[in-house]
């Protein structure tokens, strides 16, 4: 904790950031304090909107799929992992579903594209049943609808296309 800052990400919020490894700042995606009060509970990170080819997570727009880890931070998807297997970033590979894992996650979300394209390989499928994560699969306009109603120990894939 000793690297870490308060940064004014607008006008009436704070967050807290940290440098990271390229040496610029990452911000840890929640608000400690707005207009004036601290909450006492770290808010999740939010998905405010996703349309053909981007997404925006706490005011910020992706344009590439990506992960939002247990911590809430924001990180790009590895497509190659399935890639090299299936030719393909629409069937995740268990390569890829090692690297999306995190211990303690309960619930894996999925948003599997406009067009719902993207699927789980039944070798991932398998791997995130015997670590007891339950995978929800939805098209990502409803998967954002449902990341942010969730609670409890959640992760996050959004592919932002087809």
């Amino acid at each position: 904790m000793a690297d870490l800052r308060l940064v004014i990400a607008s006008p009436s919020a704070v967050r807290l950031c940290r440098p990271n490894q390229g040496g610029t700042t990452e911000a840890y995606p929640f608000v400690l304090a707005t207009e004036g009060f601290f909450f006492g509970a770290l808010m999740k990170t939010q998905v405010s909107k996703t349309v053909f080819g981007s997404i925006t997570i706490d005011g910020q727009e992706y344009e590439h799929d990506v992960l939002i880890r247990l911590d809430g931070r924001v990180k790009r998807r590895k497509k190659k992992l399935s890639k090299e297997v299936y030719g393909t970033s629409h069937t995740i590979s268990l390569a890829e579903a090692e690297h999306i894992y995190e211990p303690g996650a309960e619930v894996l979300l999925i948003g599997s594209g406009t067009y719902g394209m993207v699927s789980l390989s039944p070798e991932a499928a398998n791997f995130l049943e015997s670590q007891g994560v339950r995978v929800e699969l939805q098209p990502t306009g409803s998967a954002v609808e449902t990341w942010n109603n969730l609670s409890g120990s959640a992760i996050a894939l959004f592919h932002i296309t087809c």
